[in-house]
């Protein structure tokens, strides 16, 4: 008979670093119009993303062909892939992702770097995107943004005492 060379196993997919220490980059986001701090995870090969962020969205019941293993060597399951819209700064990207519970809500790997052309400055903490500069912090903590919804405008107030 003949015998086959491809192997049953699924390649490996590793993140490197993925942590939530004073090393670890984010940046503010949107998924699925739902704001999320995403963590910018250059030692991982894929975009992952807990199901749970994507606000209802299932993954498909497309096996993943990849097995997904942190640098600590733990294999974690994956769940599916999902599309989903990315917004970040003033870009909107759709993009597939790989559905994994894991301790980061997103992590934004060089697939999704490398298509769209991020450039991490890390001398400036931006993230370039074409000509958009979008300021990134260490820690989630550090990252706000505020909506101006309406203009309020308040009448003068008297001294009460």
């Amino acid at each position: 008979g003949h015998k086959s060379t491809h192997s049953s196993y699924a390649p490996e997919k590793v993140i490197r670093g993925a942590t939530s220490d004073r090393s670890s980059l984010y940046v503010f986001g949107y998924v699925n119009d739902k704001p999320v701090h995403l963590f910018l995870g250059a030692g991982a090969t894929e975009t992952f993303i807990r199901p749970d962020v994507s606000l209802c969205q299932k993954p498909t019941r497309r096996k993943v062909p990849v097995k997904l293993r942190t640098a600590t060597g733990q294999e974690i399951p994956t769940h599916g892939i999902m599309r989903v819209n990315f917004e970040i700064g003033s870009r909107v990207f759709r993009h597939e992702v790989i559905a994994a519970y894991i301790t980061e809500k997103v992590i934004l790997g060089m697939d999704i770097i490398k298509r769209y052309g991020f450039n991490l400055d890390l001398k400036k903490d931006v993230l370039r995107i074409d000509n958009e500069e979008i300021l990134f912090s260490d820690t989630v903590n550090d990252v706000l943004k505020v909506h101006l919804c309406e203009e309020l405008r308040y009448q003068g107030c008297r001294k009460l005492w």
